[in-house]
């Protein structure tokens, strides 16, 4: 679901949910995404809203990227918009990861929008995703398991075990990086990995811009 997608505190859409899924019998099938009005509401509110979701077996998934481009976006208030100076926006936009992981949710990373109306931006790239999440919501030093976020994760949410994780008698899905820890994987992009499937190396040249002309509207404003 779609939920709370917001700068606005008074958003809160996913207490309800929560609440309405336990009520309902129908726990531990939802998967609640963007959340992002939840790190601008109180303690004593952001607790309540944890602990029903843990209650009512919610899982999570930010989209770091997408909702920091989003949110807090706009003319100042109170100014006309043909008139107004842009601001800059005052906050990250992301739901309050490492708590909700701390409360014993199921957070997951990821990205749902690319190169539309909403983020002009991105390549499917859930390394680059993975890159730009661990900056913007600080999920480094410790790095700890946050890869798992986007990796074994979203899989067991998707209910598809057998990926995103690497094991004997596992599918041989992986991507294989030159770089020795994740300092180096974050410091650059990593064009050089090979992706691996089903225990072959496969093309890794990337379309050209005019391959995808079909699939982005020709003539956009630069």
């Amino acid at each position: 679901m779609h939920v709370d997608e917001s700068s606005d505190p008074e958003a809160r859409s996913l207490i309800r949910i929560a609440r309405l899924a336990a009520k309902r019998g129908f726990k531990g099938r939802i998967l609640a995404g963007h959340c992002c009005a939840l790190a601008l509401q109180t303690d004593e509110f952001i607790r309540e809203t944890m602990d029903a979701c843990k209650d009512a077996g919610i899982d999570i998934v930010s989209l770091p990227a997408v909702n920091l481009y989003l949110q807090a976006r706009g003319p100042n208030p109170g100014v006309p918009s043909q008139e107004a100076p842009r601001r800059t926006p005052f906050w990250r936009g992301v739901p309050l990861l490492h708590e909700l992981k701390a409360h014993g949710l199921n957070v997951a990373i990821a990205g749902d929008n690319v190169r539309d109306p909403f983020y002009a931006y991105g390549d499917h790239d859930m390394l680059e995703t993975f890159a730009q999440a661990v900056k913007i919501a600080q999920l480094d030093h410790p790095y700890g398991d946050w890869i798992t976020a986007a990796t074994s994760v979203p899989a067991a949410i998707m209910k598809l075990g057998q990926f995103g994780r690497i094991g004997r008698g596992l599918p041989a899905d992986l991507v294989v990086l030159k770089a020795r820890d994740f300092g180096e994987m974050l410091a650059r992009a990593q064009a050089d990995r090979v992706v691996i499937r089903a225990g072959k190396a496969i093309d890794m040249t990337l379309p050209d811009y005019r391959e995808l002309d079909d699939l982005v509207r020709i003539g956009a404003s630069a």
